[in-house]
């Protein structure tokens, strides 16, 4: 009996032509977190688990401002205490800025960002500034409203980006420039140069650039050490910034301030 042709007979798969390359970025403006609000996720909650399916009330009287609450709300870390920044933010850049010279998705991506931890790249900063911004929510549950965002910007900021591609679909030679055209015209975070679901006006935070490739491995164990020990003293320093608004912020508002709720 003559055997059926599956088709699989006849197919040839080759070796995988994947490589990596670990490049430190260097911050050329400041990094705005764009991490949604622990609230903003709870009131996303609270709809998903109504039974009947209604909307959600949306609290419109005055919060009070409490500083872990806010400001920590919008910071991703580790679970080893180290402050980051979420991977996809980079890979999107990546992908945006390969957009802009020609790229369409359907050539596949042939790059993806490596971490440790998977959906977190660790940062470092010489200093975080807590800023107070005007923020217009034009979809949601709060769709229209104005309201002000308290989050932290890290200035003089860092980190290391392994990049894993294909060989035959993408030159490391032009990853470099990629990156770099990334870190200039697209950037990363909240008010960044580019960022097509925004109705507002573009920004200027988030912008970088490659500092250096790293190519031997003892050189990246040694600067992903330096990394994450800078970045776990800054978040220190981050949470000693966020109290700035405990007493004298809540005076100035004329609120009492919540003695039960101080830091220990």
């Amino acid at each position: 009996m003559k055997k059926k042709q599956t088709g699989l007979d006849e197919m040839i798969f080759g070796q995988p032509t994947r490589d990596r390359a670990t490049f430190e970025i260097r911050g050329t403006s400041p990094l705005l977190m764009n991490k949604q609000s622990d609230e903003s996720m709870d009131e996303i909650t609270k709809k998903q688990v109504d039974p009947k399916g209604a909307k959600v009330k949306i609290n419109t009287q005055p919060r009070r401002i409490i500083p872990d609450e806010i400001v920590m709300g919008h910071v991703r870390q580790t679970h080893d205490r180290c402050v980051g920044f979420a991977s996809d933010g980079f890979l999107g850049s990546l992908i945006s800025a390969a957009q802009s010279m020609g790229y369409t998705r359907k050539d596949g991506a042939g790059f993806s960002v490596v971490s440790e931890y998977a959906d977190v790249v660790p940062i470092a900063f010489d200093d975080v500034e807590i800023r107070k911004d005007r923020v217009v929510h034009r979809t949601g549950p709060g769709g229209g409203t104005v309201d002000n965002a308290f989050r932290p910007a890290f200035h003089g900021w860092s980190c290391l980006l392994t990049l894993d591609f294909d060989k035959e679909r993408v030159n490391p030679k032009d990853i470099v420039n990629l990156i770099n055209r990334a870190g200039q015209d697209i950037g990363v975070g909240s008010w960044r140069p580019y960022n097509k679901s925004a109705t507002g006006n573009p920004g200027s935070f988030g912008r970088f650039e490659v500092a250096q490739i790293i190519e031997k491995d003892e050189d990246v164990a040694k600067k992903t050490k330096e990394i994450k020990t800078s970045s776990r003293a800054g978040l220190k320093t981050l949470m000693e910034k966020s109290s700035i608004f405990s007493r004298e912020f809540y005076e100035k508002m004329g609120v009492p301030y919540p003695e039960t709720e101080a830091k220990k």
